[in-house]
């Protein structure tokens, strides 16, 4: 509760901050607050489309939340910008079309 309260703060601070959005995405993840923590994530990678680590954890809970065409949108643009990444090659061909 502590940590989190921290990141809003940072956040309250400087709301256009992609790196406290993160911050905060991984504590609610971690709190179970799934729906909060892939709107940030979400409002991250609008402010750096090319951050594959928050699109990571973005498509992780869009898999959790059974949102398979988002998580295989977030995985497809991933390898895009990291064609190599045979992890989440193999991540995205277990998905399916």
């Amino acid at each position: 509760a502590g940590a989190l309260a921290a990141a809003d703060a940072l956040l309250a601070r400087d709301p256009g901050s992609e790196k406290a959005l993160a911050l905060r995405a991984r504590l609610l993840f971690k709190a179970g607050r799934l729906d909060e923590a892939r709107r940030d994530l979400a409002a991250s990678l609008v402010l750096n489309h090319d951050d594959n680590a928050a699109r990571y954890g973005l498509a992780v809970i869009c898999e959790k939340q059974g949102d398979l065409k988002c998580a295989r949108g977030e995985w497809g643009t991933f390898l895009q910008l990291e064609p190599e990444n045979a992890a989440v090659a193999a991540r995205l061909k277990a998905l399916g079309n």
